[in-house]
């Protein structure tokens, strides 16, 4: 099932929506906080944003091994979750140096057979 969460971050982040099934989320409520959200003019802590990202799908993933512990004998479960993969989107004016702390964080939680967490940047520059 897909889950969708907002962040929206410049100097400091803001989780404008929690991480939750998309079938639960107002899609009109949603919208307009995407539709709200203004450009702030100040920096881009990248690391900020991803941080706050990666904070709610760990609590997502402490539910799940809760769930997952309760249930010991669903190998189902197993196997969705093997199939499953989490993306953040970051959607920006401006993208980070290939340099910077960010990239390598990045590249750890992509290798990790553990959580398969990718990323995709969006652009938006004009």
């Amino acid at each position: 099932e897909d889950r969708i969460c907002l962040v929206t971050f410049s100097d400091t982040f803001d989780i404008e929506q929690t991480l939750d099934d998309i079938k639960s989320v107002d899609a009109e409520t949603l919208k307009t906080k995407i539709m709200s959200i203004e450009p702030t003019g100040g920096g881009w802590e990248f690391d900020e944003g991803y941080n706050a990202a990666l904070g709610q799908l760990q609590e997502y993933f402490d539910m799940l091994t809760m769930i997952t512990t309760a249930n010991v004998d669903d190998d189902d479960d197993d196997e969705k979750e093997n199939l499953s993969e989490n993306r953040i989107i970051m959607i920006t004016n401006n993208l980070p140096n290939s340099d910077s702390s960010l990239m390598d964080l990045m590249q750890v939680y992509s290798d990790s057979d553990e959580n398969k967490i990718y990323t995709s940047f969006i652009n938006i520059n004009e």
